[in-house]
């Protein structure tokens, strides 16, 4: 598992499993009170990754202040 966290959009990942581009077929988006997530979800149906949006305001500063920063694409 592997968490990102990008603190100028503020959204935080979740990588269920090693991820690749392309890998996620379906993104389910969903809101929890008041709180935006979208699942991902593989060709196969497995839930793969979780972003959290605002995650400032849902997920714990040591959690957010452990995690990595996305790699940025060219």
């Amino acid at each position: 598992m592997k968490l990102t966290y990008d603190p100028e959009a503020d959204a935080a990942s979740i990588f269920l499993v090693p991820f690749k581009p392309g890998m996620s077929k379906e993104a389910v988006p969903i809101d929890i009170d008041g709180h935006a997530f979208a699942f991902d979800f593989d060709a196969e149906g497995r839930l793969v990754s979780i972003e959290v949006q605002n995650a400032s305001k849902v997920l714990p500063v040591s959690v957010l202040k452990s995690a990595s920063r996305p790699e940025r694409r060219r």
